[in-house]
Protein backbone atom coordinates (compact mmCIF):
# COMPACT_ATOMS: atom_id res chain seq x y z
CA UNK A 1 0.00 0.00 0.00
CA UNK A 2 1.39 3.41 -1.00
CA UNK A 3 0.95 6.23 1.45
CA UNK A 4 0.24 9.83 0.48
CA UNK A 5 3.88 10.69 1.20
CA UNK A 6 5.06 8.13 -1.40
CA UNK A 7 2.87 9.39 -4.26
CA UNK A 8 5.26 12.17 -5.45
CA UNK A 9 8.11 9.65 -5.55
CA UNK A 10 5.95 7.21 -7.50
CA UNK A 11 4.96 9.97 -9.94
CA UNK A 12 8.61 10.93 -10.43
CA UNK A 13 9.62 7.31 -11.09
CA UNK A 14 6.74 6.80 -13.54
CA UNK A 15 7.68 9.97 -15.43
CA UNK A 16 11.32 8.88 -15.71
CA UNK A 17 10.36 5.42 -16.99
CA UNK A 18 7.79 6.70 -19.49
CA UNK A 19 10.16 9.30 -20.97
CA UNK A 20 13.06 6.86 -21.28
CA UNK A 21 11.95 5.29 -24.58
CA UNK A 22 11.35 8.45 -26.65
CA UNK A 23 14.71 9.84 -25.54
CA UNK A 24 16.55 6.64 -26.52
CA UNK A 25 14.78 6.74 -29.91
CA UNK A 26 16.11 10.26 -30.52
CA UNK A 27 19.60 9.18 -29.50
CA UNK A 28 19.54 6.10 -31.74
CA UNK A 29 18.19 8.16 -34.61
CA UNK A 30 21.02 10.67 -34.20
CA UNK A 31 23.66 7.91 -34.22
CA UNK A 32 22.14 6.37 -37.35
CA UNK A 33 22.12 9.73 -39.08
CA UNK A 34 25.71 10.39 -38.03
CA UNK A 35 26.78 7.04 -39.51
CA UNK A 36 25.13 7.95 -42.82
CA UNK A 37 26.66 11.44 -42.87
CA UNK A 38 30.15 10.41 -41.80
CA UNK A 39 30.84 7.48 -44.09
CA UNK A 40 34.07 6.37 -45.79
CA UNK A 41 33.75 9.09 -48.44
CA UNK A 42 33.29 11.84 -45.88
CA UNK A 43 35.67 10.66 -43.18
CA UNK A 44 37.69 13.88 -43.26
CA UNK A 45 34.87 16.05 -41.91
CA UNK A 46 35.86 18.20 -38.98
CA UNK A 47 33.74 18.17 -35.84
CA UNK A 48 32.18 21.49 -36.90
CA UNK A 49 31.19 20.14 -40.32
CA UNK A 50 29.72 17.01 -38.77
CA UNK A 51 27.84 19.12 -36.22
CA UNK A 52 26.28 21.29 -38.92
CA UNK A 53 25.33 18.28 -41.08
CA UNK A 54 23.67 16.59 -38.12
CA UNK A 55 21.78 19.77 -37.24
CA UNK A 56 20.41 19.94 -40.77
CA UNK A 57 19.57 16.24 -40.89
CA UNK A 58 17.86 16.06 -37.50
CA UNK A 59 15.89 19.30 -37.43
CA UNK A 60 12.12 19.04 -37.84
CA UNK A 61 12.10 22.44 -39.60
CA UNK A 62 10.66 22.38 -43.12
CA UNK A 63 11.35 25.50 -45.24
CA UNK A 64 8.48 27.11 -47.15
CA UNK A 65 10.12 26.93 -50.55
CA UNK A 66 7.26 28.48 -52.51
CA UNK A 67 7.23 31.51 -50.21
CA UNK A 68 11.02 31.86 -50.41
CA UNK A 69 10.99 31.65 -54.21
CA UNK A 70 8.16 34.18 -54.44
CA UNK A 71 10.23 36.70 -52.44
CA UNK A 72 13.24 36.42 -54.75
CA UNK A 73 13.62 38.77 -57.69
CA UNK A 74 15.53 37.96 -60.80
CA UNK A 75 18.52 40.26 -61.32
CA UNK A 76 19.61 40.20 -64.93
CA UNK A 77 23.04 41.58 -65.69
CA UNK A 78 22.33 42.12 -69.40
Amino acid sequence: MVTAAGVPLLQKMALQILTMFPSTYCCESAFSTMNMVKNAYRSTYTNEHLHQCLRLALTPFKPKFKQLVAQRRCHLSH
